[in-house]
């Protein structure tokens, strides 16, 4: 089978993109746990799953920076947080964020220990009461 200038072009261009998303990924992370703020953030909405988020508790959340409303999005594996605990217990709390001043969109929701431990952060007394519901693997 010949493969086509046109089909050749699009494996490149998607290779370069895929390789694009492993370089700057962890960039991203290491960017922001190198240079970070600490603010806070209120959980608007969970939801499960999905046709490409199989497994995946997603929680949305905001918190304003220079009097600017940014969103943000966690994702949590379902073997680490129950969706009804999440949904019940966590919309409408507050919760650290950890923000990248330069570009806030670059940020980070700090809900589990181990969260915390990632950005070398005791994990608050505050918190031990989602320490429950949280099963970090």
């Amino acid at each position: 089978m010949k493969i086509t200038k046109l089909q050749a072009g699009t494996m490149v261009f998607f290779l370069l993109v895929i390789l694009f998303i492993l370089i700057a990924v962890p960039l991203f992370k290491k960017r922001l746990i190198q240079n970070h703020k600490i603010s806070n953030a209120t959980i608007t909405d969970c939801s499960y799953g999905g046709r490409t988020h199989v497994g995946t508790i997603t929680s949305i959340y905001n918190f304003y920076y220079n009097k600017k409303m940014i969103d943000g999005i966690a994702a949590f594996n379902s073997s680490e947080l129950n969706f009804k605990d999440a949904k019940l217990l966590f919309v409408g709390k507050a919760f650290p964020v950890a923000y990248n001043p330069d570009n806030p969109n670059n940020n980070y929701l700090l809900i589990r220990p181990k969260d915390f431990k990632k950005f070398n952060y005791s994990f608050p007394d505050s918190l031990h009461w989602i320490v429950r519901y949280v099963h970090s693997k």
